[in-house]
């Protein structure tokens, strides 16, 4: 079972473009609960209007699906 901290670790691989920061730093990440190999993560975008949600949201995924099972991300605003 993953940690939280192992998973803020693998949100951290994943960048805001348009600042070029981590979005854990930028503090996007809402949420993230954790039930034995399954982690469902809530993400805060800078807007509701951004058009890189959905890459971010994709790179949460690709990088915390290597260390947990099942991984969800809510985009939530």
């Amino acid at each position: 079972m993953p940690t939280k901290e192992e998973i803020l670790k693998k949100c951290r691989l994943v960048e805001d473009p348009h600042t070029g920061i981590n979005i854990v730093d930028m503090g996007l990440i809402e949420d993230i609960e954790i039930k034995k190999d399954e982690v469902k993560i809530k993400f805060k975008p800078t807007s509701p209007y951004c058009p890189m949600v959905g890459v971010m949201k994709e790179g949460i995924m690709k990088n915390v699906s290597k260390i947990a099972k099942t991984v969800s991300v809510e985009v939530v605003f």
